[in-house]
């Protein structure tokens, strides 16, 4: 039990090991490393913010899209962190594992057990990442063809809203619902 405390002791100790360097979490000692994991988060996130800056809605439109919008990115990070954390307490385990295989009083089975558990988690928070992700693909096809392909087809039609055609064309117009890539 005192080996177990102690990695979790030292566990501790490296998620504030870059705090104390002025290192964000995933970021090298430049700090200006992009994380190659989070490139698709980025990527859609700078799509997303000039979309919404870009189109045309009422003001209250505006705050629901936008706090939907922060509503992703805050899951994102938050799963993003906790992945982070995770990541680096199985390494701690596995480290603390190969270290002391051949100590008898180390609970061999106990870790094991712990490095089990830390991968599931690891797994089904990277799945979370990938649904968010796929929301905020959603989201932003959303966006697009509601707001600024919708304001073509309005210009066209006299009245300020798409003629009845319009509905229903789901996928041949370009939404995918949730899915990678812009």
């Amino acid at each position: 039990m005192k080996i177990y405390n102690l990695i979790l002791l030292n566990f501790y100790f490296l998620q504030l090991f870059p705090l104390l360097f002025g290192m964000n979490p995933g970021e090298g000692p430049s700090g200006s490393q992009e994380p190659a994991k989070h490139r698709a988060f980025n990527h859609l996130k700078a799509h997303i913010s000039s979309l919404l800056e870009s189109v045309d809605m009422s003001p209250l439109q505006r705050i629901n899209l936008e706090q939907q919008y922060g509503d992703y990115i805050k899951q994102y990070e938050y799963f993003s962190t906790e992945y982070d954390n995770h990541e680096l307490y199985l390494n701690h385990c596995k480290n603390g594992l190969k270290q002391n295989q051949n100590n008898p009083d180390y609970d061999t089975d106990k870790i094991q057990e712990e490095i089990e558990e830390t991968e599931r988690m690891l797994r089904a928070l990277k799945r979370h990442q990938n649904t968010v992700l796929g929301n905020m693909q959603g989201f932003y096809n959303y966006v697009h063809i509601t707001f600024v392909e919708g304001t073509t087809d309005q210009s066209h039609h006299g009245q300020g809203q798409p003629d009845q055609s319009h509905r229903g064309q789901g996928r041949r117009a370009g939404y995918r619902g949730s899915g990678s890539g812009i």
